[in-house]
């Protein structure tokens, strides 16, 4: 049991021990030089163990010291065994204080190899890392972040908005939402209103009591009422500002998120990748990419005008090549007006002649650059319903015209006119389908689905020969999509139309542009190969779910 006399007694021994001299084991009673030997900086002899006993006699004055050691004598041939030593305590050492024998000096240590070698190493890496920094033309990282930022922001707004819809649906629709919307600003202002009053009066005593001068006051005052009027401009538009339904863009400006800063465009009601002001060279962004758009008619219409006008959002320079001149430049003025940014170059080709698309490709290089992208969308279908050998020859020629020499003068151009074999660099998309891997479900596009078929095994042999270079070769494929290229593949037949098309619901040329800005914005280290498109109802080439529609109801129903 612990005492405080028994603590005062462990404390009165530990003092005591501290107070005695401390004997170490290692160390050696100190040997002057005699005679005329020169100063040694050399350490003491250690490879000895020294004992711990004490000298019998005290040595007070120096000469004691040549009464106690031997006489130096000649050193015999071989050497002597060393001669045990014993420490000696501190107290008891004699001291040199004659000018002849002045103790050396204590050198001061340097630092040890390894650290230096380490500041050397961190000093390096820093004038890296301000070098890298100095001389570098793009904030790579920081664009990385961006897009990070971005990508994540409009994710977790589109999980936020359904829910926050159905909220608002709630409450009474858009109208009872701004109603409260108002309030809740109502009170925000009040506060926000109480603060600054208060915070105006502490300024102003402090200018009284010389805290502050009157310079600094007024820059003050200046920055509040700018804030309170900006406060008051932001309340006018949304009051001025009553849609009837409730849209993300109304959610993004509750949140206080800037449209233009994440990308969504208030008139299309969308996200809009042309706002990005930056391109990552690591990606094989579209923006202020040369895209060469190859088709037989429909870079005019369908699928090939929706991924033109799409890309001129992403602030795509464009090149328009198809059969239809009038109808081009319609599509012409649509992407101008998308983005007025962009240059849009256009021409009537037949992609079948080699020769006149050979030139305008090369016209098209002289004034835009070298083809970044290459969309390869040649492709039709004639003569359905007609089995293979009720065709007419002059129809076989023209889909195998433009859906095999087509397509192939076009890679060709575009990797020799176009300058991607040159520069090692770029991508090619093919617009193929999924009838090239499976048996279509009716008579007559024999030769159509051959085509495809080809323009698939084209598409891997072409990868596989373009290797130690940067060119990527992609397929997409759409499956039913309700663009006139159905129409023309049933002659124009309505009845034909309607009942390939009953009971469900096809896509349109909106999704197969919104799959294709997909493929092309991937990071330049990944390549989606090949992508299937179709409507969920599309359940392989032969089977179509016809209740689909059928069913819309009960999809709505589960979506509220």
């Amino acid at each position: 049991m612990s005492t405080p006399q028994s603590k005062r007694r462990r404390l009165n021994d530990a003092t005591n021990t501290l107070k005695k001299p401390f004997k170490s084991p290692f160390r050696t009673p100190l040997r002057p030089n005699i005679g005329s030997d020169p100063l040694s900086s050399d350490p003491p002899d250690v490879s000895t163990p020294a004992r711990l006993t004490p000298y019998t006699t005290s040595l007070t004055r120096p000469d004691a010291i040549h009464s106690a050691l031997p006489q130096r004598e000649v050193a015999p041939a071989t050497p002597a065994p060393p001669q045990p030593r014993f420490a000696n305590p501190l107290t008891s050492r004699p001291t040199f204080s004659t000018p002849s024998r002045c103790a050396p000096k204590k050198t001061p240590s340097k630092p040890s190899l390894t650290r230096e070698l380490m500041q050397l190493r961190n000093e390096i890496q820093i004038l890296t890392q301000a070098h890298a920094l100095a001389t570098s033309t793009k904030d790579e990282d920081l664009h990385i972040l961006i897009d990070k930022w971005r990508t994540a922001s409009r994710a977790a707004a589109e999980e936020l908005f359904g829910s926050t819809r159905d909220r608002v649906n709630r409450m009474g629709g858009v109208g009872a939402w701004k109603e409260r919307e108002k309030e809740a600003k109502e009170r925000t202002i009040k506060w926000d209103l109480e603060e600054r009053e208060a915070e105006r009066e502490k300024m102003e005593e402090a200018r009284k009591n010389g805290e502050i001068g009157d310079e600094a006051y007024d820059k003050y005052a200046e920055l509040a009422d700018e804030q309170g009027q900006e406060k008051e401009e932001e309340d006018s538009v949304s009051k001025a500002a009553d849609d009837d339904s409730f849209t993300m863009d109304m959610m993004l400006k509750t949140l206080n998120i800037d449209l233009k800063l994440i990308g969504y465009s208030k008139e299309a009601q969308r996200w809009d990748g042309s706002l990005s002001t930056t391109v990552d060279h690591k990606r094989m962004s579209t923006a202020n990419a040369t895209t060469f758009f190859d088709d037989s008619n429909c870079a005019s219409m369908g699928i090939g005008a929706t991924i033109a006008q799409r890309l001129a959002h992403e602030s795509a320079n464009l090149v328009l090549f198809a059969r239809s001149e009038d109808k081009l430049k319609n599509v012409a003025q649509e992407c101008r007006k998308a983005n007025a940014g962009i240059q849009v170059h256009f021409a009537s080709v037949d992609v079948s002649n080699h020769e006149s698309l050979a030139k305008a490709v090369s016209s098209a290089v002289k004034e835009l650059g070298p083809i970044d992208v290459l969309i390869n969308n040649a492709g039709l279908a004639l003569g359905a319903p007609s089995a293979f050998p009720d065709l007419k020859i002059e129809q076989i020629n023209t889909m195998a015209g433009t859906n095999i020499n087509g397509f192939m003068y076009a890679t060709y151009v575009a990797l020799n006119e176009g300058k991607m074999k040159e520069r090692n660099k770029g991508t090619i998309l093919n617009i193929t389908s999924v009838t090239g891997l499976e048996v279509p479900p009716f008579s007559g596009e024999a030769v159509y689905h051959a085509s495809k078929a080809f323009q698939e095994a084209f598409s891997n042999v072409l990868r596989t020969e373009l290797v130690e270079t940067d060119i990527k070769v992609l397929c997409l494929r759409p499956g039913v999509v309700a663009t006139n290229f159905h129409e023309q593949r049933v002659g124009y037949d309505k009845g034909q139309y309607d009942t390939f098309m009953d009971g469900f619901e096809p896509l349109v040329a909106e999704d197969i542009a919104e799959g294709a800005v997909f493929m092309l914005n991937q990071k330049e280290r990944i390549s989606v190969k090949a992508l299937d498109i179709v409507p969920t109802a599309q359940r392989s080439l032969q089977v179509f779910d016809k209740k689909w529609n059928e069913r819309g109801d009960d999809r709505k129903n589960a979506q509220m």
